[in-house]
């Protein structure tokens, strides 16, 4: 129990109560998201602009016109002129070198196809996206002289088992490579599932329940890592100011029972359905072999590459070598919140969003009654 309550504050101080690193100063810095459109990317445009006013530009690079149209209408007026949105596809190598005719410091590259049942399905989109678009990136940034380059990852990439996760470890050995050139600085963020983002679970079952009356569950035994968007940008502040380059930072992170969130949404009013392929019943942050190569401090795990980075981040991170692995594996994970603060959140989220899920879906709402 002692543990758990350590375990607990210890979340708390580093994420919800954080609000920027002291460090971190991003006045006139030319920043690049890749991808910025999607939950992520437009929650960091958002905070960027927040908290770091001073900045010189913020380049938006995205395939959806639409998105960006939407995005464009979003930004404050008098910081309209220092937020640039240029369409285009990571895959397109040209399209990509363009960007960087004007000075780049910093790279936010999330960009990447995401769904898991579609990447089944459509394997060679996503490895063309998520590996040979990232390499553009990555090339582009050790080419143009860029000083930061953070990648978003997921957990998906730990012994993965479908092609999303697969192309993710792609692109993090790619990462890798790219360090290894000595200019540009890489590191990456191995995420969780992101609460409430567009596509995941909690809008997808709020659709079905205002659709059908209920919500379609795989597996009632089924857990994942979850953080929501506003955490995972102000983990990402914290990774770029700390980041010494060839690091994976892996947030310490709560598990959810997905059956909560469904009994949160739909009460009992819940049909079990058969697993789609490459799903998982439960997510780890590391793979095994990856535990002798990973340090921890307060702060988050980090994955190292090698024994040279291992010493070089033991020191750069005040970070020790990782004491358990019970905590990076989704069912094991003494942190998992209850379904009454499943219920809390789903309430925040939906006072949050009202009629709108995410951007740019809207649907009908039920009675919180029914919750």
């Amino acid at each position: 129990m002692d543990d758990y309550l350590a375990f607990y504050q210890l979340y708390l101080l580093n994420m919800h109560l954080f609000d920027r690193p002291a460090n971190l100063d991003l006045t006139n810095k030319n920043i690049l998201i890749t991808g910025g459109t999607g939950s992520f990317g437009s929650t960091m445009l958002q905070m960027i602009l927040a908290h770091y006013p001073s900045i010189g530009s913020l380049t938006v690079f995205s395939r959806d016109e639409y998105k960006q149209l939407v995005l464009f209408n979003q930004v404050p007026e008098h910081l309209r002129a220092k937020v640039h949105f240029i369409l285009g596809d990571i895959r397109d190598s040209e399209a990509v070198d363009a960007i960087f005719k004007k000075k780049i410091h910093i790279i936010i590259h999330a960009a990447a196809l995401k769904h898991i049942s579609f990447s089944e399905s459509n394997p060679t989109e996503f490895i063309k996206t998520n590996i040979y678009g990232s390499k553009n990136i990555f090339d582009a940034a050790n080419t143009f002289g860029v000083e930061k380059c953070l990648v978003v990852s997921s957990d998906k990439a730990a012994a993965a088992s479908n092609t999303y996760g697969r192309t993710k470890a792609e692109m993090e050995r790619l990462m890798h490579i790219a360090q290894s050139v000595n200019k540009c600085q890489f590191s990456a963020i191995r995420f969780g599932n992101f609460w409430g983002s567009r596509g995941s679970v909690v809008p997808q079952f709020l659709v079905q329940f205002a659709q059908k009356s209920e919500v379609q569950l795989f597996n009632e035994t089924s857990t994942r890592f979850f953080i929501t968007l506003e955490d995972a940008v102000r983990f990402s502040f914290k990774a770029i100011d700390a980041m010494v380059g060839g690091e994976i930072f892996i947030p310490k992170l709560p598990s959810i029972y997905i059956k909560h969130i469904a009994e949160a949404v739909a009460g009992k009013a819940i049909a079990l359905i058969s697993n789609r392929k490459g799903e998982k019943t439960h997510e780890n942050l590391l793979a095994e072999p990856e535990i002798v190569q990973t340090l921890e401090n307060d702060f988050c795990y980090i994955l190292t590459n090698n024994d040279h980075d291992f010493q070089l981040f033991k020191k750069a991170h005040q970070a020790s070598v990782l004491s358990s692995f019970a905590l990076l594996k989704s069912d094991t994970n003494m942190f998992k919140l209850s379904l009454d603060e499943v219920k809390s959140l789903l309430a925040e989220y939906r006072k949050k969003h009202s009629l709108s899920l995410g951007l740019f879906h809207t649907i009908p709402m039920r009675n919180e009654n029914t919750l």
